[in-house]
């Protein structure tokens, strides 16, 4: 039989109280459940109360307003991924989670657009000074290309030191040619 076990919590983004359900096998399931969630809670607290999970940064952090990501933007049939702002968080039910912003856009353009994006097509970018896992060479990236605000396919030639990548990217002119990105801008890639 399983019993349920009701946890009050407050949501991250709405900062209003929601009931979450699990279902346990048994009770003493549940008291050790709930004891190990306590314990995550306190542990978060002490963070904060800022925990994501990925490769690209480490634990614990989270996007907000401010944060950097790589937006993957599509249009008419094409994608990019482009660095961008979030300029504003939604509610973890709404279809479009964050709104983003491109800090460098075209200078031909009288309003900075925003974009409306889904957790899918932003992977959040570390602040600069924070500590990195490496990655092993020939590991498939996104790398943001020096000088533009734009994020490539490569791949990870090698780590010369725990802040810089040597990237190979896909389509390069000159094939084999390694180009020197900051780590920070250097994203796993999750096809």
């Amino acid at each position: 039989m399983l019993e349920m076990l009701v946890i009050k919590a407050k949501d991250v983004d709405s900062d209003k109280l929601a009931d979450y359900a699990v279902l346990v096998p048994d009770i003493e399931k549940a008291l050790s459940l709930t004891e190990s969630i306590v314990q995550d809670v306190d542990a978060a607290e002490g963070t904060d109360n800022d925990s994501i999970r990925s490769g690209s940064v480490p634990a614990p952090m989270t996007i907000q307003v401010g944060s950097e990501v790589a937006y993957r933007l599509r249009r008419k049939g094409e994608e990019d991924w482009i660095q961008c702002v979030i300029t504003r968080v939604f509610s973890e039910t709404a279809k479009y989670r964050y709104e983003v912003q491109d800090p460098e856009p075209e200078e031909t353009l009288d309003k900075v657009p925003t974009y409306k994006a889904t957790a899918k097509d932003v992977i959040l970018i570390a602040p600069p000074g924070t500590d990195l896992p490496n990655y092993e060479p020939g590991t498939p990236v996104l790398a943001r290309y020096p000088e533009t605000t734009t994020f490539y396919r490569g791949e990870v030639s090698s780590m010369p030191s725990p802040h810089t990548c040597l990237i190979i990217f896909e389509g390069e002119d000159d094939a084999g040619k390694e180009t020197e990105v900051e780590r920070r801008l250097v994203l796993p890639l999750d096809d």
